[in-house]
């Protein structure tokens, strides 16, 4: 079978999958507990958060490259400043 999928920088994929003969995973107390290390584990590398202001990873929308913020400033709903205080004009680079 061949998968393709479209590449976007910073993008999240889910996928649903079926174990061969649909043979039971994760039935254990331990199995369930390398699989919550594994969550924390990434979480700590790579955090993902809805608020990253609220947060502290970062001073202002406008500065979390990951937010589709950009996009709401492109099209005129907010100023890149939003929500950052007035002189939080950091991100206006990326957003252009």
């Amino acid at each position: 079978m061949e998968y393709r999928r479209f590449y976007i920088l910073g993008g999240t994929y889910f996928f649903t999958l079926v174990t061969y003969n649909r043979h039971p995973i994760f039935t254990t107390p331990e199995s369930i507990e390398k699989l919550r290390a594994a969550f924390r584990y990434t979480l700590d590398r790579h955090p993902f958060t809805y608020n990253p202001v609220k947060h502290g990873l970062v001073k202002a929308p406008a500065d979390w490259k990951y937010s589709s913020f950009a996009k709401y400033v492109r099209d005129g709903f907010y100023p890149v400043n939003w929500g950052g205080g007035e002189n939080s004009m950091a991100a206006e680079s990326w957003m252009e």
